[in-house]
């Protein structure tokens, strides 16, 4: 719709007159155009103190972002709302980033900006960044304090907790770590357990094997999308070996969960961010959310814990949420909106 309006206002039609007209409607800029993000300047750098900034937007779903000011020392990643705030809005210890990673063009919605992907335990923070030039910058800090650009050194220090031993952190650890509460979905008390990470197109077949670690069983090539039933059935596959090791009382070492295991499965519910329902017959979509229900049920019991009596249940049917196909929805909501 607003292409064709855009097209209205300047006359329409596909010629060299109409993308005259179109270059020339997006070539001025105003005040917040120069400004956004901190403007297309080197990023700010005290060497002897330590001390690097600059303006960078943070991503908050694949649609949401909001700009923020980071600030990077030998100890610390700080975003603030602005250059001049005095209170954080993030405090990230550079010792809980596993690695560093630029997000390759093909996977996100503004190929000319630059995104690049924190790593850490329980989060991955995507950060929008102006130009290629900071884009760089920002890489060769990572790269001065000793922090990997890809995958296969993972920084683990003796101080994180592996995911195994949920059991080991509070309820507000838990909430801070491993599930999100994200301000652009009003759920009150309801929390997102699929957005430690967020994926902004559809997924594909490369996506789904970085994220979920699965091999190719059916011959899929190139970029063909992984049909949904596949991925959800992959899932909760993934989701009953790892509840059967994290509720025994005596967790046998050899059959725990390793941390890639459970990077894989929290990578792998993100997929459903973006999954294509809109493409599945009646059969294959009863089948879908039938899994999906069961999937959410067990990553609830494997953060929390099954509930302690009936007169909870309620509530922990009312408190999960995953955001699939953009819209976030409760194992409830999923029940008695959809199923039934």
């Amino acid at each position: 719709c607003m292409v064709e309006n855009m097209k209205y206002i300047l006359g329409g039609g596909s010629g060299g007159e109409y993308v005259r007209k179109l270059a020339a409607f997006l070539l001025p800029v105003n005040d917040n155009d120069i400004h956004f993000l901190g403007g297309n300047v080197e990023i700010e750098e005290d060497y002897m103190r330590g001390i690097w900034k600059g303006g960078v937007g943070l991503t908050l779903t694949s649609r949401h972002y909001t700009e923020q000011y980071m600030v990077i020392t030998k100890d610390a990643l700080v975003l603030y709302k602005h250059k001049d705030a005095k209170q954080h809005t993030l405090h990230l210890p550079l010792t809980h980033i596993l690695y560093v990673r630029v997000l390759p063009p093909a996977h996100t919605p503004l190929p000319h900006m630059g995104y690049l992907d924190i790593h850490t335990q329980g989060r991955v923070f995507t950060l929008l960044i102006r130009s290629d030039m900071q884009l760089n910058g920002w890489l060769q800090v990572f790269i001065t304090l000793g922090i990997s650009e890809h995958s296969s050194k993972l920084r683990l220090q003796p101080s994180s907790s592996p995911p195994s031993q949920l059991s080991l952190l509070s309820a507000n650890d838990i909430d801070d770590v491993y599930i999100a509460k994200n301000v652009v979905f009003k759920g009150e008390k309801r929390r997102i357990f699929n957005m430690r990470r967020v994926y902004f197109k559809d997924y594909t077949t490369s996506m789904y094997t970085q994220a979920y670690g699965s091999k190719d069983k059916g011959g899929m090539g190139g970029n063909q999308n992984i049909h949904p039933n596949r991925l959800i059935e992959d899932l909760l596959t993934l989701a009953f070996d790892l509840v059967q090791t994290t509720l025994t009382s005596t967790p046998n070492p050899i059959t725990t969960p390793s941390l890639t295991s459970w990077l894989q499965f929290y990578d792998g519910i993100c997929l459903l961010q973006t999954i294509p329902i809109h493409s599945l017959n009646t059969v294959q979509r009863l089948s879908f959310y039938l899994n999906l229900y069961h999937l959410m049920v067990l990553h609830g019991c494997i953060v929390y814990g099954p509930p302690s009596g009936w007169s909870y249940w309620y509530a922990f049917y009312n408190q999960i949420g995953y955001v699939v196909a953009g819209e976030l929805v409760s194992i409830a909501e999923l029940e008695y909106c959809i199923l039934r």
